[in-house]
């Protein structure tokens, strides 16, 4: 797709293709409909995505690469590829207004710094598999919890693979995460002070 204004769909059940170099400014208006967005190849979208029905999706294919920021009303979001949701300040989390689902093959990209992560909060439900990928920026870590994921609906599954790049910490150390709200990442942390399935980093920590 080349650039454009804005997308829109009429009602009914339609299908938009955004793929590597597409350019949206303005709203992505579903129309009330029950449509279906697929982002292939690898971009960034901080349009707005509003009015879609209870039957509409937004899916991140397998092999995609998309990057993604503000407000998003779209019954389901599923992930199959890599999909990075939210940017570091001065750019907004992702505000998601309906479900995200990630399948077995999705990866969940969190760029993380010494105090603040991306950010994505969903007023739905959260169903995790696949993997999760931390993004580490150069700096000095020090114990903090960052809430990078947050589901109002609740939290079901775990990430199978969990891996790590950028300026990664010397030691770090990870739990698994079955909380039921939240995932949460902390780096630094004392081993005296874990707290069992949540998902954290501990760099200098060699005991584990």
């Amino acid at each position: 797709m080349a650039a454009t204004r804005s997308a829109s769909t009429p009602a009914g059940t339609n299908n938009l293709t955004l793929a590597t170099g597409a350019v949206l400014t303005g709203t992505i208006d579903g129309g009330g409909s029950d449509s279906t967005v697929n982002l292939v190849g690898r971009g960034a979208l901080s349009n707005t995505i509003a009015n879609f029905g209870a039957g509409s999706e937004v899916n991140i294919e397998q092999n995609a690469d998309w990057t993604a920021t503000g407000h998003w009303t779209v019954a389901t979001v599923t992930n199959s590829g890599t999909f990075q949701a939210g940017t570091l300040n001065p750019d907004p989390p992702l505000y998601l207004n309906g479900n995200f689902v990630q399948t077995t093959t999705g990866t969940l990209q969190v760029v993380v710094t010494p105090t603040l992560s991306t950010q994505f909060l969903v007023s739905g439900t959260a169903q995790l598999a696949g993997g999760l990928k931390y993004i580490f920026t150069p700096g000095t870590y020090a114990p903090h919890t960052y809430n990078f994921l947050t589901a109002s609906g609740g939290i079901t599954g775990s990430f199978a693979t969990i891996n790590y790049s950028g300026a990664v910490p010397p030691t770090i150390a990870n739990r698994p995460c079955h909380h039921q709200r939240r995932r949460r990442l902390q780096p630094g942390a004392e081993p005296g002070r874990r707290r069992a399935r949540q998902p954290r980093l501990v760099p200098g920590d060699a005991g584990g």
